[in-house]
Protein backbone atom coordinates (compact mmCIF):
# COMPACT_ATOMS: atom_id res chain seq x y z
CA UNK A 1 0.00 0.00 0.00
CA UNK A 2 2.37 2.67 0.99
CA UNK A 3 4.36 1.89 -2.68
CA UNK A 4 1.05 2.77 -4.49
CA UNK A 5 0.41 5.91 -2.82
CA UNK A 6 3.79 6.81 -3.31
CA UNK A 7 4.11 5.89 -6.84
CA UNK A 8 0.36 8.01 -7.60
CA UNK A 9 1.52 10.97 -5.97
CA UNK A 10 5.06 10.75 -7.48
CA UNK A 11 3.72 10.32 -10.98
CA UNK A 12 1.72 13.61 -10.61
CA UNK A 13 5.12 15.26 -9.87
CA UNK A 14 7.21 13.72 -12.43
CA UNK A 15 4.29 14.62 -14.76
CA UNK A 16 4.34 18.36 -14.02
CA UNK A 17 8.20 18.63 -13.82
CA UNK A 18 8.20 16.84 -17.25
CA UNK A 19 5.89 19.55 -19.21
CA UNK A 20 8.15 22.25 -17.46
CA UNK A 21 10.69 20.85 -18.62
CA UNK A 22 9.70 20.73 -22.35
CA UNK A 23 8.35 24.04 -22.45
CA UNK A 24 11.83 25.41 -21.13
CA UNK A 25 13.45 23.44 -23.11
CA UNK A 26 13.38 21.78 -26.48
CA UNK A 27 15.85 19.87 -26.42
CA UNK A 28 14.52 17.65 -23.00
CA UNK A 29 13.40 14.35 -24.46
CA UNK A 30 10.17 14.45 -22.94
CA UNK A 31 9.09 11.71 -24.72
CA UNK A 32 11.68 9.27 -23.03
CA UNK A 33 10.78 10.42 -19.59
CA UNK A 34 6.93 9.45 -20.58
CA UNK A 35 8.04 6.32 -21.33
CA UNK A 36 10.25 5.68 -17.96
CA UNK A 37 6.99 6.56 -15.88
CA UNK A 38 3.95 5.16 -18.12
CA UNK A 39 5.17 1.42 -19.67
CA UNK A 40 3.69 -1.29 -17.36
CA UNK A 41 6.17 -3.87 -17.98
CA UNK A 42 9.66 -3.23 -15.45
CA UNK A 43 11.98 -4.44 -17.45
CA UNK A 44 11.03 -2.22 -20.71
CA UNK A 45 10.28 0.95 -17.58
CA UNK A 46 13.72 0.53 -16.15
CA UNK A 47 15.24 0.38 -20.11
CA UNK A 48 12.73 3.12 -20.34
CA UNK A 49 14.62 5.43 -17.60
CA UNK A 50 18.28 4.22 -18.38
CA UNK A 51 17.84 5.73 -22.03
CA UNK A 52 16.16 8.96 -20.80
CA UNK A 53 19.08 8.87 -18.23
CA UNK A 54 21.89 8.99 -21.39
CA UNK A 55 20.14 11.47 -23.34
CA UNK A 56 20.89 14.89 -23.65
CA UNK A 57 19.33 18.22 -22.08
CA UNK A 58 17.44 16.07 -19.53
CA UNK A 59 17.22 19.27 -16.19
CA UNK A 60 18.40 17.97 -13.08
CA UNK A 61 15.43 17.99 -11.33
CA UNK A 62 13.62 15.79 -13.92
CA UNK A 63 16.98 13.25 -13.92
CA UNK A 64 16.62 12.39 -10.09
CA UNK A 65 13.06 11.63 -10.95
CA UNK A 66 13.89 9.40 -13.51
CA UNK A 67 16.85 7.99 -11.19
CA UNK A 68 13.62 7.77 -8.73
CA UNK A 69 11.41 5.80 -11.70
CA UNK A 70 14.11 2.93 -12.46
CA UNK A 71 14.33 2.63 -8.59
CA UNK A 72 10.55 1.25 -8.61
CA UNK A 73 11.07 -0.47 -11.79
CA UNK A 74 13.47 -2.30 -9.93
CA UNK A 75 11.67 -2.95 -6.92
CA UNK A 76 8.97 -4.43 -9.38
CA UNK A 77 11.32 -7.04 -10.00
CA UNK A 78 12.50 -7.71 -6.49
CA UNK A 79 15.86 -6.14 -6.83
CA UNK A 80 15.61 -4.04 -3.86
CA UNK A 81 19.80 -3.70 -3.81
CA UNK A 82 19.99 -2.15 -7.06
CA UNK A 83 17.07 0.20 -6.12
CA UNK A 84 18.84 1.91 -2.81
CA UNK A 85 21.33 3.54 -5.14
CA UNK A 86 18.76 5.32 -7.69
CA UNK A 87 17.07 6.72 -4.73
CA UNK A 88 20.60 7.38 -3.50
CA UNK A 89 21.15 9.54 -6.66
CA UNK A 90 17.37 10.85 -6.70
CA UNK A 91 18.06 12.38 -3.41
CA UNK A 92 21.21 14.06 -3.74
CA UNK A 93 19.73 15.80 -7.07
CA UNK A 94 16.74 17.14 -4.95
CA UNK A 95 17.26 16.34 -1.18
CA UNK A 96 13.38 17.32 -1.04
CA UNK A 97 11.86 14.77 -3.05
CA UNK A 98 10.12 13.20 0.10
CA UNK A 99 8.38 9.72 -2.11
CA UNK A 100 12.19 8.99 -2.32
CA UNK A 101 13.21 8.82 1.65
CA UNK A 102 9.52 6.62 1.51
CA UNK A 103 10.60 4.32 -0.84
CA UNK A 104 14.39 4.16 0.86
CA UNK A 105 13.13 4.01 4.24
CA UNK A 106 11.00 0.71 3.40
CA UNK A 107 13.61 -1.10 1.61
CA UNK A 108 16.23 -0.13 4.43
CA UNK A 109 13.37 -2.02 7.29
CA UNK A 110 13.37 -4.72 4.99
CA UNK A 111 17.20 -5.00 5.25
CA UNK A 112 16.95 -4.93 8.75
CA UNK A 113 18.73 -1.39 8.81
CA UNK A 114 16.94 -0.27 11.15
CA UNK A 115 18.26 3.07 12.46
CA UNK A 116 19.15 4.36 8.58
CA UNK A 117 15.27 3.54 7.71
CA UNK A 118 14.32 5.53 10.99
CA UNK A 119 15.94 8.49 9.49
CA UNK A 120 14.35 7.82 6.53
CA UNK A 121 11.44 8.26 8.25
CA UNK A 122 11.94 11.22 10.02
CA UNK A 123 12.90 12.92 7.05
CA UNK A 124 9.20 11.66 4.96
CA UNK A 125 7.79 13.35 8.47
CA UNK A 126 9.51 16.26 8.22
CA UNK A 127 7.84 17.13 4.63
CA UNK A 128 4.32 15.89 5.59
CA UNK A 129 4.04 17.29 8.86
CA UNK A 130 -0.10 16.34 8.77
CA UNK A 131 0.78 12.71 7.87
CA UNK A 132 0.89 9.82 10.71
CA UNK A 133 2.21 6.84 8.72
CA UNK A 134 5.91 8.60 8.59
CA UNK A 135 5.92 8.93 12.34
CA UNK A 136 4.45 5.46 12.84
CA UNK A 137 7.12 3.33 10.35
CA UNK A 138 9.91 5.40 12.53
CA UNK A 139 8.79 3.73 15.51
CA UNK A 140 8.46 0.87 14.78
CA UNK A 141 12.20 0.93 13.15
CA UNK A 142 13.17 2.45 16.58
CA UNK A 143 11.40 -0.50 18.59
CA UNK A 144 13.17 -3.19 16.07
CA UNK A 145 16.55 -0.92 16.97
CA UNK A 146 15.66 -1.40 20.56
CA UNK A 147 14.98 2.28 21.15
CA UNK A 148 11.64 1.27 23.39
CA UNK A 149 11.40 4.70 24.70
CA UNK A 150 12.15 6.66 21.55
CA UNK A 151 9.73 4.70 19.94
CA UNK A 152 7.25 5.26 22.72
CA UNK A 153 7.27 8.96 22.25
CA UNK A 154 7.46 8.87 18.52
CA UNK A 155 3.93 6.96 18.76
CA UNK A 156 2.69 10.09 20.84
CA UNK A 157 3.28 12.52 17.90
CA UNK A 158 1.92 10.06 15.45
CA UNK A 159 -1.34 10.00 17.37
CA UNK A 160 -1.68 13.25 17.56
CA UNK A 161 -1.36 13.67 13.77
CA UNK A 162 -4.10 10.95 13.27
CA UNK A 163 -6.88 12.07 10.86
CA UNK A 164 -9.93 10.19 12.62
CA UNK A 165 -11.22 7.50 14.60
CA UNK A 166 -10.28 4.15 12.44
CA UNK A 167 -6.44 5.95 12.01
CA UNK A 168 -5.95 6.96 15.65
CA UNK A 169 -7.32 3.33 16.73
CA UNK A 170 -5.08 1.65 14.30
CA UNK A 171 -1.96 3.75 15.93
CA UNK A 172 -2.95 2.65 19.72
CA UNK A 173 -2.92 -0.77 18.46
CA UNK A 174 0.67 -0.52 16.96
CA UNK A 175 1.72 1.73 20.24
CA UNK A 176 0.23 -1.38 21.86
CA UNK A 177 2.85 -4.09 19.94
CA UNK A 178 5.51 -1.63 21.02
CA UNK A 179 4.15 -2.03 24.81
CA UNK A 180 4.59 -5.38 23.99
CA UNK A 181 8.07 -5.67 22.71
CA UNK A 182 8.91 -3.71 25.87
CA UNK A 183 7.18 -6.29 28.23
CA UNK A 184 4.74 -3.75 29.88
CA UNK A 185 1.80 -5.92 29.53
CA UNK A 186 -0.44 -3.67 31.50
CA UNK A 187 0.37 -0.86 28.97
CA UNK A 188 0.12 -2.82 25.99
CA UNK A 189 -3.24 -3.75 27.26
CA UNK A 190 -4.62 -0.25 28.01
CA UNK A 191 -3.36 0.49 24.63
CA UNK A 192 -5.53 -2.54 22.90
CA UNK A 193 -8.20 -1.32 24.89
CA UNK A 194 -8.06 1.98 23.67
CA UNK A 195 -7.96 1.06 20.04
CA UNK A 196 -10.66 -0.90 20.86
CA UNK A 197 -12.94 1.69 22.26
CA UNK A 198 -12.53 3.54 18.79
CA UNK A 199 -13.04 0.80 16.56
CA UNK A 200 -14.57 -2.33 18.14
CA UNK A 201 -14.03 -4.23 15.22
CA UNK A 202 -9.96 -3.97 15.19
CA UNK A 203 -9.67 -7.90 15.09
CA UNK A 204 -5.65 -7.59 15.88
CA UNK A 205 -6.63 -5.08 18.66
CA UNK A 206 -8.43 -8.27 20.45
CA UNK A 207 -5.65 -11.08 19.00
CA UNK A 208 -3.45 -8.41 21.06
CA UNK A 209 -5.16 -7.69 24.24
CA UNK A 210 -5.60 -11.46 24.75
CA UNK A 211 -1.51 -12.10 24.06
CA UNK A 212 -0.70 -9.69 26.50
CA UNK A 213 -3.13 -10.90 29.02
CA UNK A 214 -1.89 -14.13 28.64
CA UNK A 215 1.90 -13.14 28.52
CA UNK A 216 1.22 -11.22 31.97
CA UNK A 217 -0.41 -14.15 33.28
CA UNK A 218 -4.30 -13.70 33.39
CA UNK A 219 -4.64 -16.55 31.14
CA UNK A 220 -8.26 -16.79 31.65
CA UNK A 221 -9.05 -12.96 30.71
CA UNK A 222 -6.97 -13.36 27.53
CA UNK A 223 -9.38 -16.52 26.16
CA UNK A 224 -12.48 -14.27 25.23
CA UNK A 225 -10.13 -11.96 23.72
CA UNK A 226 -8.64 -14.57 21.52
CA UNK A 227 -12.10 -16.62 20.81
CA UNK A 228 -13.07 -12.59 19.67
CA UNK A 229 -9.87 -12.43 17.24
CA UNK A 230 -10.65 -15.76 16.11
CA UNK A 231 -13.98 -15.29 15.34
CA UNK A 232 -13.44 -12.21 13.09
CA UNK A 233 -10.50 -14.15 11.25
CA UNK A 234 -11.45 -18.13 11.16
CA UNK A 235 -9.09 -20.18 10.45
CA UNK A 236 -5.92 -18.03 11.70
CA UNK A 237 -3.21 -20.23 12.73
CA UNK A 238 -1.41 -17.69 15.14
CA UNK A 239 -4.49 -16.75 17.35
CA UNK A 240 -5.02 -20.90 17.06
CA UNK A 241 -2.14 -21.69 18.64
CA UNK A 242 -2.36 -18.82 21.04
CA UNK A 243 -6.01 -20.02 21.82
CA UNK A 244 -4.34 -23.46 22.73
CA UNK A 245 -1.77 -21.65 25.22
CA UNK A 246 -4.28 -19.84 27.12
CA UNK A 247 -7.20 -23.17 27.24
CA UNK A 248 -4.08 -25.10 28.59
CA UNK A 249 -2.79 -23.13 31.25
CA UNK A 250 -6.54 -22.42 32.22
CA UNK A 251 -6.89 -26.11 32.81
CA UNK A 252 -3.46 -26.81 34.00
CA UNK A 253 -3.02 -29.33 31.61
CA UNK A 254 -2.34 -30.00 27.81
CA UNK A 255 -5.87 -29.38 26.03
CA UNK A 256 -6.51 -31.44 22.20
CA UNK A 257 -7.85 -27.76 21.19
CA UNK A 258 -5.29 -28.24 18.04
CA UNK A 259 -6.55 -31.08 17.03
CA UNK A 260 -10.00 -29.93 17.22
CA UNK A 261 -9.02 -27.28 14.93
CA UNK A 262 -6.96 -28.58 12.43
CA UNK A 263 -9.32 -29.18 9.90
CA UNK A 264 -10.34 -24.94 10.47
CA UNK A 265 -6.86 -24.38 9.45
CA UNK A 266 -4.73 -24.49 6.06
CA UNK A 267 -2.01 -26.66 7.25
CA UNK A 268 0.40 -25.88 4.13
CA UNK A 269 0.64 -22.36 4.74
CA UNK A 270 2.19 -20.82 7.41
CA UNK A 271 1.94 -21.27 10.64
CA UNK A 272 -0.05 -24.33 9.63
CA UNK A 273 3.56 -26.61 9.62
CA UNK A 274 4.15 -25.00 13.16
CA UNK A 275 0.98 -26.44 14.06
CA UNK A 276 1.72 -30.16 12.02
CA UNK A 277 5.03 -29.83 14.21
CA UNK A 278 2.89 -29.03 17.81
CA UNK A 279 0.61 -32.34 17.07
CA UNK A 280 3.59 -34.52 16.14
CA UNK A 281 3.30 -34.80 12.36
CA UNK A 282 6.20 -33.22 11.63
CA UNK A 283 9.38 -32.80 13.48
CA UNK A 284 10.62 -29.18 13.94
CA UNK A 285 13.53 -29.31 11.73
CA UNK A 286 10.78 -29.92 8.73
CA UNK A 287 8.67 -27.67 10.32
CA UNK A 288 11.06 -24.65 10.10
CA UNK A 289 12.30 -25.54 6.67
CA UNK A 290 8.70 -24.32 5.51
CA UNK A 291 8.46 -21.00 3.86
CA UNK A 292 7.47 -18.40 5.60
CA UNK A 293 5.99 -15.12 3.81
CA UNK A 294 8.06 -12.41 4.95
CA UNK A 295 9.30 -9.82 2.65
CA UNK A 296 13.45 -10.28 3.89
CA UNK A 297 16.34 -12.28 2.98
CA UNK A 298 16.37 -16.19 2.56
CA UNK A 299 18.44 -16.14 5.36
CA UNK A 300 16.31 -13.92 7.72
CA UNK A 301 13.20 -15.80 6.79
CA UNK A 302 14.45 -19.39 7.81
CA UNK A 303 15.46 -17.48 11.12
CA UNK A 304 12.21 -15.98 11.56
CA UNK A 305 10.94 -19.59 10.99
CA UNK A 306 12.60 -21.48 13.64
CA UNK A 307 12.17 -18.68 16.10
CA UNK A 308 8.26 -19.48 15.94
CA UNK A 309 9.07 -23.31 15.65
CA UNK A 310 10.80 -23.40 18.73
CA UNK A 311 8.69 -20.40 20.75
CA UNK A 312 5.63 -22.74 20.14
CA UNK A 313 7.19 -25.78 21.13
CA UNK A 314 8.69 -23.58 24.41
CA UNK A 315 5.62 -23.35 25.40
CA UNK A 316 4.05 -26.30 24.57
CA UNK A 317 6.92 -27.83 26.77
CA UNK A 318 5.95 -25.13 29.67
CA UNK A 319 2.43 -26.76 29.34
CA UNK A 320 3.59 -30.11 30.05
CA UNK A 321 5.43 -28.92 32.93
CA UNK A 322 9.11 -29.87 30.90
CA UNK A 323 10.65 -26.39 32.28
CA UNK A 324 14.59 -27.57 30.91
CA UNK A 325 12.65 -28.45 27.22
CA UNK A 326 10.78 -24.62 27.56
CA UNK A 327 14.26 -23.35 28.63
CA UNK A 328 16.10 -24.99 25.92
CA UNK A 329 13.52 -23.98 23.03
CA UNK A 330 12.81 -19.91 24.37
CA UNK A 331 16.58 -19.81 24.04
CA UNK A 332 16.60 -21.37 20.92
CA UNK A 333 14.02 -18.62 20.45
CA UNK A 334 16.20 -15.99 21.47
CA UNK A 335 19.65 -17.15 19.34
CA UNK A 336 17.47 -16.31 15.90
CA UNK A 337 17.68 -12.89 16.74
CA UNK A 338 14.83 -11.97 14.94
CA UNK A 339 13.98 -9.30 16.81
CA UNK A 340 10.67 -7.79 15.31
CA UNK A 341 8.62 -10.70 15.59
CA UNK A 342 6.56 -10.93 19.18
CA UNK A 343 7.76 -14.28 19.71
CA UNK A 344 11.71 -13.77 20.37
CA UNK A 345 10.27 -11.01 23.15
CA UNK A 346 7.73 -13.02 24.48
CA UNK A 347 10.86 -15.85 24.88
CA UNK A 348 12.38 -13.51 27.02
CA UNK A 349 9.73 -12.87 28.77
CA UNK A 350 8.86 -16.14 29.04
CA UNK A 351 12.38 -17.30 29.81
CA UNK A 352 12.14 -14.60 33.18
CA UNK A 353 9.33 -16.41 34.39
CA UNK A 354 10.96 -19.55 34.40
CA UNK A 355 13.93 -18.58 36.27
CA UNK A 356 12.15 -16.55 38.83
Amino acid sequence: MPLKFVFLGAFLIVSGIAVRADAQNSNAPASLVQRCVQISQPSEREKACAAALEAMGVPQDLKGRIFYYRALARLDMNRAAEAVPDLNEALKLDGEFWPAYWVRADILGTQRKHSESAADWDSVARHQPKMATPLLQKAIMQDYGNRNEDALATMALAIDRARDDEERAQLYYHRGVIHEHGQNWQNAIADYSQSLRLQDDTRLSYYGRGRAMLLSGNAAGAIADLDKAASLKPGDGYVTMWQYIARSRVANREVPFLKEQRGNIDLEKWPGPVIRALLGEITPTTAASAPIPLPFSDEVKAAAARCEVEFFLGQQHLIRGELDKATARFEAAIATGVVEFIEYRAAQSELKRIRR
